[in-house]
């Protein structure tokens, strides 16, 4: 049985508490550049499974600090 080992950070932002399935989220893939973002379960193991769910390319992944306004 040939397997690659691959590390992931799982981020888990937002969780349904009357349909555990809707989890949103994002998922880095150490030595990539750009988290992909998941809106469900069913996205979550697609990306493990290293497919881009559709919630990836419908949407850009939050960067660090948007939406943040400053006072000058």
């Amino acid at each position: 049985m040939d397997m690659d080992t691959d590390t992931y950070i799982v981020r888990i932002y937002r969780r349904d508490t009357l349909d555990p399935r809707r989890v949103s989220g994002v998922v880095e893939i150490v030595g990539e550049k750009r988290p992909l973002p998941f809106a469900n379960y069913d996205e979550l193991l697609a990306v493990l499974r290293g497919h881009r769910p559709p919630s990836a390319t419908a949407r850009p992944a939050a960067r660090k600090g948007a939406g943040r306004s400053r006072s000058i």
